[in-house]
């Protein structure tokens, strides 16, 4: 029932009607039928990599037996994207922090970019900022 995505609470009504159950032995059930579906859901994620990853590879060899290259980069990339092989896109957003709180949010990536501290950064950033001038 789980599976045809019937709700909790329709489960326990059907449960208790025809079979007699509690409400609590049902939240008991479905909690170990989550734990199965998980587990058969990780089980099959990696079978259906090793398949993706087979299949790119044959299509890749086709496209690069017939020549074509561009095909056989843009398959060759989207197997990198597969084996995750390069960092995705990820752009962090910041909310209400004060300047202070940016700042140091800023050095801290740039530090993780440099492979350097995040004071060493804050340091060579507040070294290199020029002073704004006020305006007369």
């Amino acid at each position: 029932m789980l599976l045809q995505g019937d709700s909790l609470s329709n489960i326990c009504e059907i449960s208790r009607k025809s079979w007699g159950v509690s409400t609590s032995q049902v939240y008991r059930y479905a909690q170990r039928a989550r734990a199965l579906i998980k587990k058969e859901a990780a089980r099959i994620r990696e079978e259906a990599f090793d398949e993706h990853l087979v299949a790119r590879r044959r299509m890749r060899k086709d496209a690069h037996d017939a020549d074509d290259k561009r095909l056989a980069f843009d398959i060759l990339k989207d197997e990198t994207k597969l084996l995750d092989l390069y960092p995705a896109d990820r752009h962090k957003v910041y909310h209400g922090l004060t300047d202070d709180d940016l700042d140091i949010a800023i050095a801290t990536e740039l530090a993780r970019l440099a492979g350097t501290s995040p004071e060493t950064a804050l340091r060579t950033a507040e070294d290199d900022a020029d002073p704004i001038e006020a305006e007369p």
